[in-house]
């Protein structure tokens, strides 16, 4: 009788360790999300798959120590393993990675700018060029278009002419 106590005891203890273990599991997840947003679709899809995971892994436990047999310790253990961690752990673990989290997003904006200075400096000295031959651009395009209405004025005024009978020169 006393190993049949010390059996189901050990699986109790064991079930704690797990509901921990899926605790630490889930806070896995939830920093994931921190560091990819999600949609709402996308984690519920991310929380079956947890859950599915939770369960295919109780039952591994429990087929592996209690051959398959459920008793309901089993997942008042469980329960109670991860309240345990969610109530201590989890605090601290997810502050910690939420600093950790911000930490890292800091340094990455800290190297981005740092290396976007040259490409910056890049551009600015190539802006030069392109903004002398933007204005050279301009200046040909007003002169191409005074060009054009002295074309197509003498060209509305030879049609007259030649509508008319009449040829002599108009003024500019």
């Amino acid at each position: 009788m006393n190993q049949v106590v010390n059996t189901q005891s050990g699986l109790f203890l064991t079930c704690i360790i797990i509901g921990i273990i899926m605790g630490m599991l889930y806070d896995l997840v939830r920093i994931f999300r921190k560091i990819i947003p999600h949609s709402d679709w996308s984690v519920q899809v991310e929380d079956t798959a947890y859950w599915i995971c939770c369960a295919l892994i109780g039952f591994a436990i429990l087929y592996m120590h209690n051959y398959g047999q459920i008793r309901f310790f089993v997942f008042i253990g469980i329960i109670l393993g991860g309240i345990f961690y969610f109530c201590t752990f989890s605090i601290v673990f997810m502050k910690f990675a939420t600093w950790m989290i911000e930490f890292i997003k800091h340094i990455i904006r800290t190297l981005i700018h740092i290396l976007s200075i040259p490409i910056l400096w890049i551009i600015n000295i190539v802006k030069i060029p392109l903004r002398m031959f933007r204005g050279l651009m301009r200046q040909m395009n007003k002169r191409r278009k005074l060009k054009m209405k002295k074309v197509q004025r003498q060209i509305y005024f030879k049609k007259a002419d030649i509508k008319s009978g009449v040829k002599y020169k108009h003024t500019k």
